[in-house]
């Protein structure tokens, strides 16, 4: 029986105890995967890869070119996600300073 990428990519790793835990997840992502977390087209999600490659990082979605490959860093789209920018995120004392 052939497995599919999905059951490939999701393998259980076993413990000493026998207890099955889910493999780390991917620290890089397909640029089609980065577009359903982030709710948007595939093809938008290619656009701001390749506007973020071709700005050196000034627009865009964060993005790795490796050979012809574009793979989104999952750290890097968590943060980008939740702020706009790859930017840290204003925590709630900087706020109230208004800094």
């Amino acid at each position: 029986m052939r497995r599919t990428r999905d059951q490939r990519e999701s393998t259980d790793v076993t413990t000493s105890d026998s207890v099955r835990t889910p493999a780390p997840a991917a620290r890089f992502l397909r640029v089609d995967e980065a577009a359903r977390i982030l709710r948007i087209g595939r093809s938008a999600a290619y656009e701001q890869a390749n506007r973020w490659i071709a700005t050196n990082g000034q627009c865009g979605l964060p993005a790795v070119k490796v050979g012809r490959m574009i793979r989104i860093p999952a750290a890097v789209l968590e943060a980008w996600a939740m702020t706009g920018s790859d930017a840290e995120p204003i925590s709630e004392s900087q706020s109230a300073r208004g800094s």
